[in-house]
């Protein structure tokens, strides 16, 4: 038949389609016709065939431009998809960067704040590690502190204690203190009084004696001795009744005399030695019962011919007696 009409696959004859071809000549005429008619009918059916294929073709044409323009919009759609995805993309891309450096500079940041930090965190510790020496030295200063704390309170209550057993000790001795003085006032209103009844008494012993007492005369024995015949000499040749006897005595103490009156209320005595026999305040004199030595004591008041002594108890031993003997030490 030909070669195919371009594009649509229809075949196409050029001497069938070349009605004065010279190949035909005038002897096939009625051949000619019937075929001409033949054709011509083939003709129609093949135009009416090629009508319907053109129209299914255009149809298929239409179809696949249509679908090739949908494809091809689709495609445009989706290129622009794309370049927007792309735009967008880039636009992402670009604020990522723009992040991307951010977090670069703020990563540097935090680096360089993490460098510091390592810097204070070390300086911290060895601030840290200071303090707890410190803290640990302080806590021995405090703990020594408690402990002389605890021993001053202990100190203190110790004290306190001893401080108020001596107040109460204080108050005890001021009572008995009082005590001793009132009892000293007694002592003294009745050593006075008792002192004027004793010179009194003295007055009236001295007034009452009528003629004096025999002298006793304390002599050495070498004068003694010598003077013993001379004085019987003298005794033989005096006559009368105003004769007087001398008798010569062994030495005695220089000073002696006897116990005229024992208080024990307040522990004093009187004797009969005084001022005119050379005795002085707080001289010490020795008592005796015979030759047994009872105590001691010392003169405390002076009158001419008495005085007053208290008794020394830490010399004396028993008891004293009125007439015990005194004698000077």
């Amino acid at each position: 038949m030909g070669a195919e009409l371009n594009g649509h696959g229809i075949e196409f004859d050029p001497v069938e389609s070349n009605p004065q071809s010279p190949l035909k000549g005038p002897s096939h005429r009625d051949s000619d016709d019937i075929l001409k008619d033949v054709k011509t009918k083939d003709r129609k059916s093949s135009v009416h065939v090629l009508l319907t294929v053109l129209v299914v073709v255009s149809m298929f044409a239409v179809s696949a431009a249509a679908a090739l323009y949908m494809a091809k919009e689709n495609e445009v759609n989706k290129r622009l998809a794309v370049e927007r995805d792309l735009r967008d993309l880039e636009i992402e891309k670009n604020n990522v960067a723009g992040k991307l450096e951010e977090l670069k500079i703020l990563n540097s940041v935090l680096e360089n704040d993490v460098v510091q930090g390592k810097k204070n965190y070390r300086a911290i510790l060895e601030q840290f590690d200071t303090a707890q020496e410190q803290k640990r030295e302080l806590i021995q200063v405090v703990e020594q502190r408690v402990e002389t704390i605890t021993a001053l309170k202990s100190r203190i209550t110790g004290e306190e204690r001893e401080n108020k057993r001596l107040n109460q000790k204080l108050e005890r001795t001021l009572k008995e203190n009082e005590d001793v003085r009132l009892q000293l006032e007694q002592i003294r209103v009745g050593k006075e009084a008792l002192e004027n009844k004793i010179i009194e008494l003295s007055r009236t012993h001295n007034s009452s004696r009528g003629v004096e007492l025999d002298r006793i005369v304390v002599e050495d024995a070498a004068d003694t001795t010598a003077q013993s015949s001379k004085q019987a000499e003298i005794s033989q040749k005096t006559p009368g009744p105003n004769k007087i006897n001398i008798v010569t005595l062994p030495p005695p103490a220089k000073v002696e005399g006897q116990v005229l009156v024992v208080n024990k209320e307040f522990d004093f005595v009187v004797v009969n030695i005084g001022e005119k026999d050379g005795i002085k305040e707080s001289e010490v004199l020795e008592v005796y019962r015979g030759t047994k030595l009872l105590g001691r004591v010392q003169v405390e008041r002076i009158y001419d011919t008495m005085s007053s002594a208290v008794i020394l108890k830490e010399f004396t031993k028993d008891e004293i007696l009125e007439g015990d003997i005194v004698k000077l030490i």
